[in-house]
């Protein structure tokens, strides 16, 4: 299907370019902290003589340059495929996820340890350690979300501020002492103490000056937000891809199914023309071949008509009524509506043609009612009324002169009213489809909708039809 595939193309492509880079975004990821995590461990061991300054922080080092390595090795052959996997798509993504997860969830705990000062002994934590809890930010937007990044920030901020002001006096220095060292400094500058004023005039020539913990506060406070701002509305659009593809994927999916659906109703409907265009020949056809063979009957009949005639009269009237309703069926009985005239005439020639039959013996009253203006056309579906009298003669008892078959037509204000009665005939065996009624039922509904009723009374000894139908009012041009 040319529409399935021309959707479903992109949608490779899309999705193999989203999922490769997402895989090398995570890759470098872990890669950076592998290499950097040795580097950064022997600058501590020169700085302070130690890898950590505490065993719990060893233990999430350790943690996390586990979780990174599984994690690279993990996509590094989900893009090589060193090792052939039988591991699902979603399957994958999750473990993916997972890891990312871990890594990041165990960075956070470590970085919530530093800016805390957990077993830091110089209580520096304010000039180094909010670096790595600012990096958080960015990297935690990139990999989960938005959300995730805003929450960390509140974490980070509330830390700072509860560093800057409970852990320290915000107009404390960092004078790269002690904490007892610097206070003793501080007071010997006040007391004017000569070692003091002379380290104070040393550290001012040399632009030492030490800066204040409310200064600190104000500079990382500031690098925060703004991490946050440019990684909320500018680096946030690497994760808003990342949602956004799933999303796109599953309407891609939903347009595909879709178009499929569309393109098989197509083809099934096409295979429905088709056959119907078929079926339509074949009655085409069919009807052609109905049409010759009531022609030849039809001349046939007129030929047997005019040879019967000169031997025995009635036999010829016999065949010219019968010829006559041939022709009606022929001719009239395609049409969309006649004049009620020749249905009238119609019914007569099926009344004498019984009659001929059983040697004027039947007892038949057919009275026609008609009140119309001199110019007043009454036109009406052929066959209809002809049909309902077929059934009467089929099924009634002819013979009994106490109970006639009674036919009356009667027309007035653009209204047929057509009934017939008659006495059952048990001695004929009686069986009915009701095909010819629902047939009459519905060519009256598609011509007349809601302007006809029928009626019938149907007891152990009389059968009783009733029609009537409003017509248009039509008149001569």
């Amino acid at each position: 299907m040319k529409l399935v595939d021309s959707i479903e193309k992109p949608k490779k492509r899309l999705m193999f370019h989203f999922a490769e880079n997402r895989t090398q975004l995570i890759m470098w990821l872990n890669f950076t902290y592998l290499l950097l995590c040795p580097i950064y461990l022997y600058s501590e061991k020169e700085a302070s003589g130690n890898y950590f300054p505490n065993p719990v922080l060893g233990f999430l080092y350790l943690l996390i340059w586990i979780i990174n390595s599984v994690s690279f090795l993990y996509n590094l052959n989900i893009k090589y495929q060193f090792i052939k996997s039988h591991i699902s798509q979603v399957t994958s993504e999750l473990i993916q996820r997972l890891l990312v997860y871990s890594s990041l969830i165990s960075l956070m705990i470590m970085s919530v340890l530093n800016m805390i000062g957990y077993g830091n002994p110089s209580s520096d934590n304010l000039i180094t350690d909010f670096a790595f809890a600012h990096s958080l930010i960015i990297i935690t937007t990139i990999l989960i979300n938005k959300k995730a990044a805003l929450g960390w920030f509140f974490i980070v901020i509330s830390i700072l501020i509860y560093v800057a002001f409970v852990q320290h006096n915000p107009k404390d220095k960092f004078d790269y002492l002690t904490k007892n060292e610097s206070n003793r400094f501080h007071k010997a500058l006040l007391k004017k103490e000569t070692w003091a004023v002379q380290r104070n005039e040393i550290l001012t020539k040399s632009a030492l000056n030490s800066p204040t913990v409310l200064r600190l506060f104000n500079i990382w406070f500031v690098v925060i937000i703004q991490a946050l701002i440019c990684t909320y509305f500018f680096n946030g659009f690497t994760n808003k891809l990342l949602d956004i593809i799933p999303k796109v994927n599953k309407d891609i999916d939903d347009a595909i199914n879709y178009a499929s659906q569309e393109e098989k109703l197509k083809y099934h409907a096409l295979e429905l023309n088709n056959q119907l265009n078929k079926q339509l020949l074949e009655g085409e056809l069919n009807h052609l071949k109905t049409q010759i063979n009531p022609h030849f009957l039809y001349n046939t009949l007129n030929y047997l008509y005019y040879e019967t005639s000169k031997l025995d009269p009635l036999i010829g009237d016999y065949i010219l009524k019968f010829s006559d309703l041939i022709r009606f069926n022929l001719i009239d009985g395609d049409k969309k509506e006649i004049n009620l005239d020749n249905e009238i005439i119609a019914i007569n020639n099926l009344i004498e043609l019984n009659q001929l039959r059983f040697d004027n013996g039947l007892f038949i009253k057919f009275t026609v009612d008609i009140i119309k203006k001199p110019d007043e056309q009454i036109h009406i579906i052929p066959l209809v009324l002809l049909s309902i009298v077929e059934n009467a003669l089929k099924h009634g008892l002819k013979e009994d002169e106490a109970n006639p078959i009674i036919i009356s037509l009667k027309y007035i204000e653009s209204k047929i009213i057509f009934k017939t009665k008659n006495k059952k005939n048990y001695k004929l065996p009686f069986s009915s489809t009701k095909i010819g009624q629902n047939n009459i039922n519905r060519r009256l509904k598609i011509m007349y909708g809601d302007n006809y009723s029928i009626e019938i009374n149907d007891n152990d000894d009389i059968y009783e039809y009733y029609l009537c139908i409003n017509l248009p009012l039509r008149r001569e041009e």
